[in-house]
């Protein structure tokens, strides 16, 4: 029965929406029994188009098989999927966008610092995961910029998980751009951050000051015809 139970797992095929959360319980099940297998299944779920499949990590499920994975090994389980994104330009997009539930920042910090320092790709695709509102930003994207505070790819994909480049709407209103601009500022007050990467936080804090008067201005030209 575990068999054809992991066979059916694996075709990911789904009959009814409802199916993904069974799918995503039972694997979760199973997981706890064979973790080794369990981390195949993810990588081939996250490699795999995924058509009328489920995806154990978008944020309409529970995310049960993803979680029991993160307890059993939490580098084993973020190093599968920033492996499969570096390989897949969509779900490297999806992760950009903020479309994947629990990636936990706060409790996996190490993991994902452990994985950026891999390779330069490895930390321009962790920032994809992260935006400068994330809680625990900082602890995760400070140890990324010491590490390649001289490489452009990383650099590039930071400013972007700074200033929210392709976010929300709600991330070009003034008041958000001056929380980002605040976090950055205390960044800059901690002593143990190096002088180069001091220098290029100073440029970005200042992009941010920039960026909030444009905000302001913006807004303030078009709220009376909204009004109107």
């Amino acid at each position: 029965m575990k068999k054809l139970l992991r066979t059916c797992l694996e075709s990911e095929k789904i009959s009814y929406r409802d199916d993904r959360y069974d799918f995503d319980q039972l694997a979760s099940i199973l997981a706890q029994e064979e973790p080794e297998r369990a981390f195949i299944l993810l990588r081939h779920l996250l490699s795999h188009p995924k058509g009328r499949g489920w995806n154990p990590l978008r944020n309409y499920n529970p995310n049960w098989f993803w979680n029991t994975l993160r307890d059993i090994d939490k580098e084993s389980a973020y190093q599968a999927l920033v492996d499969a994104a570096l390989n897949d330009e969509m779900l490297a997009y999806n992760m950009a966008r903020g479309q994947f539930g629990d990636i936990r920042f706060v409790e996996d910090a190490d993991a994902l610092i452990d994985i950026a320092r891999k390779s330069p790709k490895h930390a321009a695709m962790v920032c994809e995961l992260l935006s400068n509102r994330d809680p625990g930003f900082w602890r995760i994207a400070a140890p990324i910029l010491e590490t390649y505070v001289d490489n452009s790819e990383v650099l590039e994909a930071l400013t972007k998980a700074i200033h929210q480049i392709g976010g929300s709407i709600s991330a070009s209103m003034p008041a958000e751009i001056e929380i980002r601009s605040q976090l950055v500022d205390e960044v800059l007050n901690n002593p143990a951050i190096s002088h180069v990467a001091r220098s290029w936080l100073t440029k970005q804090a200042k992009a941010l000051r920039e960026e909030a008067e444009r905000a302001k201005q913006m807004w303030q030209n078009e709220l009376p015809a909204y009004v109107e």
